[in-house]
């Protein structure tokens, strides 16, 4: 899986003389006005990062993209957010394992299978969900740890669940990525003034 994260220039401004309204030479000169167009570029850089997925199918590599960064809510950043269920509690099963990112927790190894109690399973992974330092502190509610990705817009995460029996777990989304599309801050288009 590729890794690269994206970073941010600062934003620069240029002047564009445009025509308002378009007139016939002979009778009038048209209407001029200057406006200003704001833009970002927001380069990838290769081999850092988490593990993303691979949302194309073209040449792997780097690129720049343009855009302005943004939030939706002004400049307070969010984090992508996602959640494990933990269905069943089995310990006598050969190791089963969760990716978020470059992270893989392992049954057993990482965190403990508490047999029959999916409360405590819950409880143990946030505690390893925890220790990876990613995002905000996972908080577990019964069979269910809900917990924040990273912020901003660097790609997709892994989120899959494998091993033996992927089946304890139910993960949301469901897709096997963690977008970080809900995140913020996003590239959004360039700003046009006047």
């Amino acid at each position: 899986m590729p890794k690269k994260i994206i970073t941010a220039q600062r934003p620069f401004t240029m002047l564009i003389a445009n025509v308002r309204a378009g007139a016939d030479p002979a009778v009038a000169n048209p209407v001029t006005i200057r406006s200003t167009f704001t833009r970002q570029l927001l380069p990838e850089i290769g081999g850092r990062g988490n593990d993303l997925v691979d949302t194309s199918n073209s040449t792997p590599g780097t690129a720049t993209r343009q855009g302005r960064v943004t939030f939706d809510v002004g400049g307070i950043p969010e984090a992508a957010i996602g959640s494990i269920t933990v269905v069943a509690a089995v310990t006598n099963e050969p190791v089963s394992w969760i990716q978020i990112g470059d992270f893989r927790l392992e049954t057993g190894q990482d965190f403990v299978v508490a047999d029959g109690d999916t409360a405590t399973t819950a409880t143990n992974l946030a505690t390893a969900i925890r220790s990876l330092g990613i995002g905000e502190v996972p908080i577990p509610a019964g069979s269910v740890v809900n917990f924040e990705g990273p912020f901003g817009f660097n790609g997709v995460l892994v989120f899959e669940a494998g091993g033996y029996s992927p089946a304890m777990f139910t993960l949301l989304p469901v897709d096997g990525r963690l977008e970080s599309s809900t995140a913020e801050p996003h590239i959004g288009p360039p700003v046009l003034g006047t």
